[in-house]
């Protein structure tokens, strides 16, 4: 409960506190109009989000929900000081989901209090888990502090973003990477806090190095495309590119996986005449089921990165999903239309990419 006629002496000490006139006909009905506000602006204290999340309707379904851009403001425990942004909620549902608006209501229970940006974040996330028993939760904010802006450093524009995962975001990485491409441009923001361990192992397993190593020989004094990391990497970038616009929630390391594997066939191709598609999908198959025991895919995950070796090479009718991205993405990342010895290439204009485009 604001104490309305605390905050109004606390007031008249801070404007004396600073050299003002407390009575001059500027300031002297400020300490009211303070304390009005604070009541406004704190008025979060008094509330509980259980209010809002109790009142549940019963679905059949459990796929995400995604509530994005909802906009905030709330005070710097710190300086007093206002920051203010934009939170994304999503959540797996357990049976039970709220109102679209009660979401909204309860990050303004929340942020109409003193707050640290990072606290705010977990809270939100945490009062989804309690009164909804969601499945698992998360929430990303970005905004920008005034402490920062008008005050200091003074940068102003400087965003920050915080995320909390709760239940299964926490143990599941693919619903993290589906709920990024609905909340926009942020997504790219929080690449970096992704780890792929597993990518990191078929890297550095020893199958994978001899065959690589042979290849990067082989290639060394190739003027037309090799298939190095650079061009690897390349194809993984613009495979996720498209899987983030296409929203087809696609897991980011099994991306990469398939991307660095699905030339690893290239050695054979030129040594034994066999089709790297082929000798490819051999050699990935003996990687992936020679991985430690914390580094292992799933069958199907496992299936999924060989169909993306052994379909890549070649457009055909009824292309899977997967084999689909990776032969468009690998085409993509080829810079014919820039190569200096393109005339003397023997790829058909087809298989050529002669425009700049993802």
């Amino acid at each position: 409960m604001i104490d309305h006629e605390k905050v109004e002496q606390a007031v008249r000490l801070l404007l004396e506190g600073i050299g003002e006139d407390v009575n001059r006909e500027g300031l002297i009905d400020t300490p009211d109009r303070i304390a009005r506000m604070y009541e406004e602006i704190y008025g979060g204290m008094e509330e509980d989000a259980a209010t809002h999340l109790s009142r549940t309707f019963t679905v059949d379904s459990s796929e995400m929900v995604v509530e994005k851009d909802i906009t905030f403001y709330s005070t710097c425990e710190h300086h007093l000081l206002p920051f203010y942004g934009k939170v994304h909620i999503g959540y797996i549902p357990d049976g039970k989901v709220v109102g679209l608006s009660k979401l909204a209501r309860t990050v303004e229970v929340f942020a109409r209090r003193l707050q640290l940006q990072e606290q705010l974040t977990g809270q939100i996330a945490d009062a989804l888990m309690e009164h909804m028993q969601a499945k698992g939760a998360i929430v990303m904010i970005e905004a920008e502090h005034m402490c920062m802006t008008m005050r200091g450093i003074k940068k102003p524009g400087s965003q920050t973003v915080t995320l909390a995962r709760r239940g299964v975001f926490e143990t599941d990485p693919a619903l993290e990477e589906r709920f990024f491409p609905h909340v926009g441009e942020i997504a790219m923001l929080m690449e970096k806090y992704i780890e792929m361990p597993r990518l990191n192992a078929v890297w550095n397993h020893p199958l994978y190095q001899k065959y690589y190593r042979e290849n990067e020989k082989i290639e060394h004094d190739r003027e037309f495309c090799c298939h190095q990391i650079t061009h690897l990497l390349d194809v993984a970038r613009i495979a996720y590119i498209k899987n983030l616009e296409a929203g087809l929630g696609i897991d980011k390391e099994l991306i990469y996986t398939a991307a660095i594997l699905h030339d690893i066939g290239k050695a054979l191709q030129y040594t034994d005449k066999i089709p790297h598609e082929i000798a490819g999908e051999k050699i990935a198959g003996e990687i992936l089921d020679t991985l430690s025991e914390n580094d292992t895919f799933s069958e199907t995950e496992r299936a999924w990165i060989l169909e993306a070796v052994r379909g890549h090479r070649r457009k055909c009718n009824g292309m899977s999903e997967v084999a689909r991205l990776f032969y468009e993405c690998d085409k993509r990342s080829r810079n014919c239309f820039a190569c200096p010895v393109k005339e003397q290439c023997n790829w058909s204009e087809e298989e050529k990419n002669m425009e700049i485009k993802i």
